[in-house]
Formats: structure tokens, sequence, C-alpha cells
């Protein structure tokens, strides 16, 4: 792949805001349980859930720093950013299956496809 990384950009954007969106609603359901685990006096279990919903929220951060990162015009950074879309778009995607959350699955396909566009990208001359 020749030219920009426009295209590798929006893409990689896009799944970082998805799986952001799905690891908000996510931490927001496991801290309602975790809370409820908590009153029932598993304590433990209770946060063993928040932490675990917690970690999609987590892993859309690096996928949206990195997507800033392909951005740029340096092609160093650009293969930085899309390195940190690619590790931490698979570690969306585990969590993602693990939890069936359909829009972090999606966000996470998408970081996987704009940082792999991005790390194949070769610079002009």
């Amino acid at each position: 792949m020749t030219g920009d990384a426009t295209g590798a950009f929006i893409i990689s954007l896009i799944g970082g805001i998805l799986m952001l969106v799905s690891g908000v609603m996510s931490a927001f359901l496991g801290s309602i349980c975790g809370a409820t685990f908590a009153a029932c006096g598993a304590s433990g279990a209770g946060t063993t859930v928040m932490l675990v919903s917690s970690l999609g929220l987590i892993s859309s951060i690096p996928v949206l720093i990195g997507s800033f990162f392909i951005s740029r015009s340096d092609m160093d950074s650009v293969r930085k950013g899309s390195m940190l879309a690619l590790i931490f778009g698979i570690i969306g995607l585990i969590f993602g299956v693990w939890g069936m959350m359909f829009l972090m699955i999606i966000g996470s396909i998408l970081a996987l496809v704009g940082g792999y566009m991005g790390y194949t990208l070769q610079p002009t001359s």
C-alpha cells in the first residue's frame, strides 16, 4: 500500500471510538453487577467483575492513541501507532468475544484493519 495514512487513521479512529463506547457500557454494567455482588457479601467477586469488565475500556485508549500516531506524517510514528492499534485490537477482540459485546468486536476488527493498513504503508518518494 502506498500513499498517505488517512484511511488507516480513519478506520482505526472509528474502531477506537466503538471500543470506547462498548467499554464504557461494559464497565457501567460491570460496576452494577459488582456492587450487587458486594451487597450480597461477595466483595471479592464484585471486585473481579468490575475489573474484568473494565479491561475493554482500558484497551480502547491505546487504540485511540495509536490512531492519532498513525495520522502523523513521520513513518516511524505510523509504525508505532499501527503496532498499538494491532496489539490492543487483539486484546479488545478477546475481551469483546468473552463479554459478548457486539460493538467491542466490530471496533476491534476495525482497529486491526486500520493497524494493518498503517503497518503495511509504504512511504512515497
